[in-house]
C-alpha cells in the first residue's frame, strides 16, 4: 500500500490508517509529498512505488487524486483508490476538473503566502477540512499542514492511470473542500467501486475503519491484471537483485543487477521490458553478476526524443557497466536487444566476452536483403504520428500481432504476460519510443555495413528459435564474427524465454561457461 496525502496535509494524515493496514499483514508506505507540483509530487510518488517489492494499491486523497492518476502508470501499480479525490480526465488539469462546479466553501478560507503557497485559515481548518474531528486534533491539523502551491491547480495529467487500471472511490458525503456531488460523478465516470461515508473532507482521520476497509478490499482482490505477472517467476527478477536508475547520454536507464562472479548483460527486445528476463537471471546470478536493463525509451528507462541508433544504445550500455564498476562482461541479446548486443560488441570488442544473439536479424549484415523482404517484418517502417494515433489506446492489439504472428504456440505467452507488457507499452510516450527504435533501423544497417568489414572474433552464439527465424541466425552472424557456433532452438517460435525457457537458459548457460558445442535443445 503507498498511501499518498492531498493538499493542507502530509503523511500523518494516514496514522489512524496505517495500523489497521498492517494488522492484515499490508505493508504500507506513506509518501511525504512537497506538495510544490503535480511533476515533484508525482517523482516523490514514483520513489516510493520503486521502493516496493512487488504489486502497489496506489491510494491517494483530495489533491492526491491528480498525483496518483499520473503516478499510477506505474507498471508496479495494480489498482487505484481515490479518496475525496480530484480525478482528472486526459490533459487536464484540477482548475479544470472542477471548472463545472460551484467553489465549496473551504477554498474560500485558503490564503496564499507571498510565494503563492497557499494555507487554511484556523476557520478553514475547523469549519471545512476536518469539522468531524475533537478540537484537540483540528488543532494539530492546523499546525501541521502543508502549503500548497496554487501553482498546481494548473498542473494537466497526461493519460490518468484509471483508465486501464481498477479503481475504488470513497465519497465524503459531507466535504465542504470538495463538491459531494462531483465525487459521485466522478466515481461514477471511472467506473470506480464506490463507498460513500457520512464523512467530511478527510475520512481516514474521521472514518479510518470504514476507509481502510475499502483499501483491505482494494488489496484483496485478484487481479488479471498486473500482479497476475508480478507474482509469476516469469517476470519478477530475484528479490536479491537490487535496482538501479543510471545516466546515460541523454538517458535514464533501468537497471536491475545480481549475483555474482564475470558479468554478463541481458537485453531485451520489443514486446518485451527487461522483465522477460526473470528465469534466466535467476539462473545466471549463481555464478556470474548479472545485469538486466531495459533499453533506452523502454519499460522504466526514459524516453527520451532521440539516440534510438543501436550504436547510440550501445554507449548506454556501456555507460551502464562502467558506473557499476565493470570492465568487461558477456552480452545477451534477444530481438532489438540482439541488435543493440552486436552493435555493442562490433563498438566494444575488448570489452565483449561473449556475444550471444537470439533469434533476430542484424540489420546490414546478409542476407539482409532477402530477410528484409518477409512480410512478417512489415513493422520495420511502421511509425509516424498518424501510427501513434492508431495504435493509442490500442496497444494490446498491437502487441497481440507481434505475440501471435511470431509465436511457435501463441498460447504459450499467456494472457497474464500479455497484460503485464501491455501495461508498459501503454504508459505515455511508450509506442512512440517503440517506433522510433524500428525506425532508426536503415541508420543501423548503415552502421553495420561498416562494422562488419572488421569480423568480431570473441566467441558468438546464435540461437535460432526453429519455427522462427532458426538457421538465419547463424548464417548472418558468420558474416559478422569469426568464431560462431549454432544452436536451434526446437519448438519455438521467436519467444524463446516464454515458449522454451528452460532450453533456453541451458544454451546460455552452457555457452558462457564454456561448454556449448553446435547443438540443438
Amino acid at each position: 500500500m503507498v498511501l499518498v496525502h492531498g493538499a493542507f496535509a502530509d503523511g500523518s494524515s494516514w496514522a489512524k490508517v496505517i495500523p489497521l493496514l498492517e494488522a492484515k499483514g499490508l505493508r504500507v508506505t506513506a509518501v511525504q509529498n512537497p506538495l510544490s507540483s503535480l511533476a515533484d509530487d508525482v517523482a516523490a510518488t514514483k520513489r516510493a512505488i520503486a521502493n516496493q517489492d512487488g504489486p502497489v494499491i496506489l491510494v491517494g486523497h483530495s489533491w492526491a487524486g491528480m498525483v496518483i492518476s499520473e503516478a499510477g502508470n506505474d507498471p508496479k501499480v495494480a489498482g487505484l483508490v481515490y479518496v475525496a479525490a480530484i480525478v482528472p480526465d486526459e490533459n487536464q488539469s484540477a482548475a479544470d476538473v472542477l471548472k463545472p462546479y460551484s467553489p465549496p466553501p473551504g477554498l474560500a478560507e485558503a490564503k496564499p503566502d507571498a510565494a503563492g503557497f497557499l494555507s487554511l485559515n484556523r476557520k478553514g481548518i475547523d469549519e471545512d477540512f476536518v469539522p468531524d474531528l475533537r478540537p484537540a486534533e483540528r488543532a494539530i491539523i492546523y499546525a501541521t499542514q502543508g502549503a500548497w502551491n496554487s501553482a498546481c491547480l494548473a498542473d494537466k495529467v497526461s493519460v490518468p492511470a484509471w483508465t486501464t487500471k481498477p479503481s475504488w472511490f470513497i465519497v465524503a458525503a459531507n466535504d465542504r473542500m470538495l463538491p459531494p456531488e462531483y465525487e459521485q460523478a466522478v466515481a461514477e465516470h471511472i467506473h470506480a467501486t464506490t463507498t460513500t461515508l457520512a464523512a467530511g473532507h478527510v475520512p481516514m482521520l474521521s472514518s479510518p475503519k470504514q476507509l481502510a476497509a475499502v483499501i483491505i478490499e482494494a488489496a484483496n482482490t485478484p487481479f488479471t491484471a498486473l500482479d497476475a505477472a508480478h507474482a509469476s517467476a516469469q517476470s519478477v527478477l530475484p528479490a536479491n537483485f537490487r535496482t538501479q536508475e543510471i545516466q546515460a547520454d541523454g538517458a535514464t536507464i533501468h537497471v536491475r543487477v545480481g549475483g555474482q562472479g564475470p558479468a554478463v548483460v541481458l537485453l531485451h527486445g520489443f514486446g518485451d521490458t527487461g522483465d522477460m528476463w526473470a528465469l534466466m537471471a535467476a539462473e545466471l546470478a549463481h555464478d556470474h553478476r548479472v545485469v538486466v536493463p531495459d533499453l533506452r525509451g523502454m519499460g522504466l528507462s526514459s524516453h527520451p526524443a532521440g539516440g534510438y541508433e543501436k550504436k547510440t544504445q550501445a554507449a548506454d550500455i556501456r555507460s551502464v557497466l562502467t558506473q557499476l564498476g565493470i570492465d568487461r562482461a558477456a552480452v545477451v541479446g534477444h530481438d532489438i536487444g540482439a541488435t543493440v548486443a552486436y552493435a555493442y560488441a562490433a563498438r566494444y570488442p575488448d570489452k565483449t566476452d561473449r556475444l550471444v544473439v537470439m533469434d533476430a536479424p542484424v540489420p546490414g549484415i546478409p542476407p539482409w536483403d532477402e530477410i528484409v523482404r518477409s512480410p512478417a517484418l512489415w513493422h520495420f517502417s511502421f511509425g509516424g504520428p498518424d501510427a501513434e494515433r492508431l495504435v493509442a489506446g490500442r496497444e494490446r492489439i498491437y502487441l497481440d500481432r507481434f505475440w501471435n504472428e511470431f509465436a511457435g504456440d501463441p498460447s504459450k505467452i499467456d494472457e497474464a504476460t500479455r497484460v503485464h507488457y501491455t501495461a508498459f507499452y501503454a504508459q505515455p510516450g511508450a509506442m512512440h519510443s517503440a517506433f522510433a527504435q524500428f525506425l532508426s533501423i536503415p541508420k543501423d544497417a548503415e552502421d553495420n555495413k561498416v562494422s562488419m568489414t572488421t569480423k568480431l572474433t570473441m566467441p558468438v552464439l546464435a540461437i535460432g528459435g526453429a519455427k522462427s527465424f532458426g538457421a538465419n541466425v547463424a548464417i548472418v552472424m558468420r558474416n559478422a564474427a569469426d568464431n560462431v557456433t549454432e544452436v536451434m532452438i526446437a519448438n519455438s517460435g521467436h519467444w524463446l524465454m516464454e515458449e522454451q525457457p528452460t532450453a533456453t537458459i541451458a544454451a546460455v548457460h552452457d555457452f558462457l561457461d564454456r561448454k556449448t558445442t553446435t547443438q540443438s535443445h
